[in-house]
């Protein structure tokens, strides 16, 4: 597993590099694809992708890589679906593993780029997309998967701490609120 880990950090730290990216980005979908029922996998990946030293490694944070890294959750959620449960947990839980990628990407709010607030909001909506089947079965028991999604976003932009998370929480509401009503409309 560590050969893995090492493979891939190579490949996301590609996707920092005008040159690299798009051999970065290939190569991180690639080990997500080919190891998308392999729980272990997931945890290295997982591990890979919330370590904040992967982002403090590339000091110079191209708007472009962060876009692509904050992406790679999506892809993850679109890959692994209900199975991304992290073997961290005891059980491995969807729910929690969700929370953690959720906490990880709100720190790409700090961030101040459209760009890279986008590749967040995507990645949320490829989460809800692919994490929740039936997206009115209660999450936690008592809110429906559009509130657990939702309601984070809601609390960073209310509590009025942090002028650049406040902003990358309104463009992700924003995104979703857009992407809800296309799929209303279309369906």
């Amino acid at each position: 597993m560590t050969e893995l880990r090492n493979e891939f950090m190579l490949y996301l730290a590609k996707v920092y590099d005008n040159d690299t990216k798009k051999d970065g980005v290939l190569g991180c979908h690639r080990i997500i694809q080919r190891n998308c029922d392999n729980p272990a996998v997931l945890r290295v990946v997982l591990g890979a992708l919330c370590d904040r030293g992967s982002q403090l490694a590339n000091a110079d944070k191209k708007p472009h890589g962060l876009m692509f890294h904050a992406q790679m959750f999506g892809y993850l959620a679109k890959c692994f679906k209900t199975d991304l449960k992290d073997p961290l947990d005891k059980p491995p839980s969807l729910i929690k593993t969700i929370q953690r990628i959720q906490d990880t990407i709100y720190t790409f709010f700090k961030e101040n780029s459209k760009l890279v607030w986008r590749g967040c909001a995507i990645s949320l909506q490829e989460i809800f997309e692919s994490c929740f089947p039936d997206r009115n079965a209660p999450v936690l028991g008592y809110q429906t998967a559009a509130n657990f999604i939702f309601d984070p976003l809601l609390g960073l932009l209310t509590a009025g701490t942090n002028k650049l998370q406040q902003q990358g929480a309104s463009f992700c509401i924003k995104h979703l609120i857009d992407y809800f009503v296309e799929q209303k409309n279309n369906g």
